[in-house]
Parts: C-alpha cells; structure tokens; sequence
C-alpha cells in the first residue's frame, strides 16, 4: 500500500503571538477524495534540546516548574532556536545559559515533530558529551531552576518514576541512554 499525503485547500491564521506560535485552521482534503474543514494546526518557534554529559558519564538535568504539565520535574537544557541560528549553535547556546556547562564533543540525533497531528514545530536532538562547568547559569526570567547531575541508573529510575513529565525530553534521554 502507497500511502499519500493530504492536500491543504486553504489555511486561515486564528491567532498569532510575536513569539512565533500560532493557531491555524485548514480545509484539508485526503487522498479517498473527503474534505475536513476544520482541521486545526499549532506553529511554534523551533526548539533545540540537550542530552549533555560530564567527564564522569553523568547527565545535567534541570529540576524546575514545568507550566505545560503543572509541576515540578526534570527536564534538559534547551529552547527556542533564534532567527538564522544553525540548531546546534542554539543547543551549545541554551546549554551555557541554563546550565553554565559547556563541551567539545557534540553530535545530532535528528528530530522530532511536537504534534503527530497538529504540528507544533520541530525539536532539534543533540547529545554534548564531556561538558564541563565554564561558567554560571544565566537563566531567563521566568525560569527559577536547580542543576541536577544524575547518573545513568538515576536517569533510568527518574524516567521510570515520571520524574521526567515532557516526551521529548523522555524520547532524548532514552535515546541517550541507549547509545551508552
């Protein structure tokens, strides 16, 4: 079976931030020949996010408040990817700012899409390994946070016990992990 995409008839913007996110509805057609009219899609700003270890193999993580899930958690260095910033300079930039650690070694693990079906932008995937502290936190003004380094079995049982309560964060740690 040859799967197809749906066609986009037409788009109508509902509401937009200057911040990059949107809320979109489309008339879309599928591939048997039916029409939704109101399909809705998300925009966001493109977001890079790190999996980063220390010298001695442990994860810097962030214990913070988490808006989205309404509590406190764990969660990677990570944000917003600026206009004309590559990815990984965003990844090498949130992880200095939020954590003050900083490393030479730095690969890509793809992407991810938010939203299966309403989009939401694109999370950029990046493991730093040896990072070092180079400096101090500069965290922005909503972020009141605490720098946590975990070994990989603490991640596990973090992971385990939803200590972790966003799934990209979840999909990056457990990818890590695996390529231990």
């Amino acid at each position: 079976m040859r799967l197809r995409p749906w066609t986009v008839r037409s788009r109508t913007t509902l509401f937009e931030t200057p911040y990059g996110m949107g809320v979109h509805r489309e008339v879309v057609e599928l591939p048997d020949g039916r029409t939704i009219d109101d399909y809705y899609q998300v925009t966001a700003t493109d977001a890079a996010i790190v999996a980063a270890l220390t010298g001695d193999g442990c994860f810097v993580l962030l214990r913070q408040y988490l808006h989205g899930p309404r509590r406190v958690g764990l969660s990677l260095p990570g944000g917003q990817i600026e206009a004309g910033e590559p990815p990984l300079r965003a990844a090498q930039r949130e992880l200095r700012e939020e954590t003050g650690y900083a490393g030479p070694d730095w690969r890509s693990l793809g992407t991810l899409t938010r939203n299966a079906n309403q989009g939401g932008g694109t999370e950029h995937l990046f493991l730093a390994h040896g990072v070092a502290r180079v400096g101090v936190p500069v965290p922005h003004d909503l972020e009141e946070q605490e720098i946590v380094l975990l070994e990989p079995d603490a991640v596990r049982s973090a992971l385990r016990d939803g200590a972790v309560p966003v799934v990209v964060h979840v999909a990056l740690l457990a990818m890590a992990l695996l390529g231990l």
